[in-house]
């Protein structure tokens, strides 16, 4: 039987296609939004208590009529607490990736997650802003807040 390998990187990259965790251009800016990314990221590991476990390697084979589908990838860590696993995630908060004007309906085409995040919204938020609308003009590049949406 066929074994078709993906990771989950690629896998969401793929089914989102759009938006990026870092959208400032340039060689030098990716190179240094990175590093800040790296150093951010390591800082909250390190914080995280003994029942955390970083860097956690993730892998299940879904096994289908003509072929295996093989999905692996990292979660940046796993939290063990009394037989409760959360498999932890760099947090990422919604963004702006090009300017909103006031009223105008939140979309894909207008809004995207970002890491690390540092904004008020988190990414689980996501799906609840599409369709919700700007209660203010809002720049590109910038941390959605909840006082920008409107009802």
């Amino acid at each position: 039987m066929e074994r078709i390998k993906i990771s989950i990187r690629n896998l969401v990259e793929f089914i989102l296609r759009s938006g990026d965790i870092d959208n400032r251009k340039g060689r030098a800016m990716q190179k240094e939004a990175m590093q800040e990314g790296s150093r951010i990221h390591r800082k909250i590991q390190r914080r995280m208590g003994a029942s955390y476990e970083p860097e956690v390697f993730l892998k299940t084979e879904l096994a289908r009529e003509r072929y295996i589908l093989v999905l692996e990838g990292r979660a940046d860590g796993v939290i063990t607490e009394e037989e409760k696993v959360t498999i932890d995630f760099a947090f990422a908060t919604v963004v702006t990736i090009r300017p909103i004007t006031a009223g105008e309906p939140f979309t894909k085409e207008n809004i995207w997650v970002k890491r690390p995040g540092t904004g008020p919204i988190r990414a689980e938020h996501y799906e609840e802003l599409l369709g919700r609308r700007a209660a203010q003009n809002i720049p590109n590049d910038t941390h959605v807040s909840w006082d920008m949406i409107g009802e």
